[in-house]
C-alpha cells in the first residue's frame, strides 16, 4: 500500500459529513416541531386564565403566585427549546465548515451553495422571529394576568414588579445569546480560522497541500490578546511581507521549512489559501506551526507522517493504555526497510528503552535491538541495509514474526506506527 493509498479519504470523509448533516438537520426538525407544537398549546391553555377566556364561564380563580411560577416556567422552557436549537446548529456549523473545506480540496461546491442560498434567503431570520414571539406572547400574559399595584420597582417586589425583572431577563437572555452563542454570528471573540492538510502521511519527494480557510464573521469586535484594547475586525486576515506564516519541524524540534509571504497576503472572509510543499526530507513525523497574526505561534493538532519514496508499504497503528507497556507482534513478509515511529498523548515523554525481538515459529524469541528511547514525546528508527551496516548482525525484516516492546509513559499513552517497505517488483 503506497502512501497515497493510506492517506485519509477526503471523499468518503465528506460523504460522511453530508450524512452526519442529514441526521442532525432531521433532529432540529423534530426538536422545533414538537416544541413548538408544546409551546404554542401552552400558551393557549393560558390564554384561558384570561378574564372572558372560556365564554359563559366565570374567570378562574388562580392566586398571582401561581400564575407568575406557570409563566416563568413556560419561559424557561422557550428560552431552553432555543438553546437546545442553538446547541444542534451549532453541531451541524461545525461539520458544515469542515464539508466546506474537503469541497475545496477535491473541487465539489455543494455544501458551500446550500449554505450562500441559505444565507441569502434569511431562512435564518424567522426561525429567531418566531421564538422571540413566543417569548413576548409570555410577557404580554403576564402583564395582563398578573395584579398591577406600582409603576416603579419597590423591594419587596410586587407582582407588577416581577413582570418588569422577567422582561429585563428576556432582554438580557436575547442579547447574550445572539452576540455570543448563535453559530456563526457572534460578535465577540476569536477570529475564526481552519488549517487543514490535504493527507496526514505521504512519502518522501510527494507534493503536499495547507490549506487556510477564513470562516470569520462579517464584523466583529475582537478582544486582542497582546494588548487589552478592542477594535473592529471586518472579517479579513493579512499577512504581511516577508512575516513568517507557517514552519515544519521534525520529531528533534529542528526547524525543516519557513514559509514567508512574498508580498501582502489578504484572505478575504469564506475564502481559502493554499501553499504546496514538496516533503524532501527524511522519514519520520513532522509538526506544522502556525504564525497567524494577532496570535502566538501555535502547532497543529495533526501531525504530518514522510515515509520512505518508492516502496510499497505496508503499515498500521498501536495505541497502547494509560501507564501500560505496549507489546505487539508484527507478520511480515520479507520487508527490506522497517520504520518504527513512536508519538505520546499530551506533554509526556518517551523513557526506558523499546525492544525488538524476532522469532521463526512466533515461540522463541530473540532480541536483535534495544535503542534507548530520548526524553521527548516523538521517536523514529529506521532498520535497513545501512543499520546492518553499522549496528545489527541480523535484518529483523528478514523473519517472520517482528515483535515490538515499547514501555510505558508515566501519565500518558504511546501511540506507534510500523511501516514495512519492499522494493517495487520484489
Amino acid at each position: 500500500m503506497s502512501a497515497t493509498e493510506g492517506a485519509p479519504n477526503l471523499l468518503e470523509e465528506w460523504k460522511q459529513a453530508r450524512e452526519t448533516i442529514k441526521t442532525y438537520d432531521e433532529k432540529l426538525h423534530d426538536l422545533r416541531k414538537y416544541g413548538f407544537t408544546f409551546v404554542t398549546g401552552l400558551l393557549t391553555a393560558q390564554g384561558l386564565l384570561l378574564p372572558g377566556g372560556i365564554p359563559g364561564e366565570p374567570a378562574i380563580d388562580i392566586p398571582p403566585k401561581v400564575q407568575f411560577a406557570i409563566l416563568s416556567a413556560t419561559m424557561l422552557l422557550i428560552i431552553v427549546l432555543r438553546w437546545f436549537d442553538g446547541n444542534y446548529q451549532g453541531i451541524i456549523y461545525a461539520i458544515n465548515a469542515r464539508a466546506i473545506v474537503i469541497e475545496r480540496l477535491i473541487n465539489l461546491e455543494l455544501t458551500e451553495e446550500i449554505q450562500d442560498r441559505f444565507r441569502a434567503s434569511a431562512l435564518w431570520l424567522s426561525r429567531n422571529i418566531l421564538y422571540t414571539g413566543f417569548e413576548f406572547a409570555v410577557v404580554f400574559l403576564a402583564f395582563v394576568l398578573l395584579p398591577s399595584e406600582h409603576t416603579k420597582l419597590t423591594f419587596p417586589p410586587t407582582w407588577d414588579d416581577w413582570v418588569t425583572i422577567l422582561s429585563i431577563v428576556v432582554v438580557i437572555e436575547w442579547v447574550i445569546y445572539f452576540t455570543l452563542f448563535t453559530p456563526g454570528r457572534s460578535v465577540w471573540g476569536h477570529i475564526s480560522t481552519d488549517w487543514t492538510l490535504d493527507r496526514l502521511q505521504c512519502e518522501r519527494g510527494q507534493q503536499i497541500r495547507l490549506m487556510m480557510t477564513n470562516f470569520s464573521g462579517r464584523i466583529r469586535f475582537f478582544l486582542r490578546l497582546k494588548y487589552p484594547i478592542f477594535y473592529l475586525h471586518l472579517g479579513r486576515i493579512k499577512f504581511e511581507k516577508n512575516k513568517v506564516i507557517w514552519q515544519i519541524y521534525d520529531s528533534n524540534n529542528k526547524k525543516m521549512h519557513c514559509q514567508t509571504a512574498t508580498t501582502d497576503l489578504i484572505v478575504e472572509r469564506g475564502s481559502s489559501y493554499v501553499w504546496n510543499w514538496t516533503a524532501n526530507v527524511e522519514p519520520g513525523i513532522y509538526t506544522i506551526k502556525i504564525c497567524q497574526p494577532d496570535y502566538e505561534a501555535r502547532e497543529l493538532d495533526k501531525k504530518l507522517n514522510v515515509l520512505p519514496s518508492e516502496n510499497r508499504q505496508y503499515q498500521f497503528f498501536k495505541v497502547g493504555q494509560r501507564d501500560q507497556p505496549l507489546k505487539f507482534v508484527i507478520n511480515n513478509d520479507d520487508s527490506r526497510e522497517i520504520v518504527i515511529l513512536l508519538s505520546t498523548s499530551g506533554s509526556n515523554n518517551l523513557a526506558g528503552k523499546l525492544t525488538v525481538e524476532v522469532s521463526v515459529n512466533n515461540i522463541d524469541w530473540t532480541t536483535v535491538d534495544e535503542p534507548e528511547l530520548p526524553s521527548a514525546q516523538h521517536y523514529s528508527h529506521l532498520y535497513n541495509q545501512n543499520t546492518l551496516a553499522t549496528k545489527l548482525r541480523v535484518n529483523p525484516g528478514s523473519f517472520p514474526y517482528i515483535r515490538v516492546t515499547v514501555p510505558a509513559v508515566h501519565g500518558g499513552i504511546v501511540t506507534t506506527f510500523i511501516s514495512l517497505s519492499k522494493k517495487e517488483g520484489e
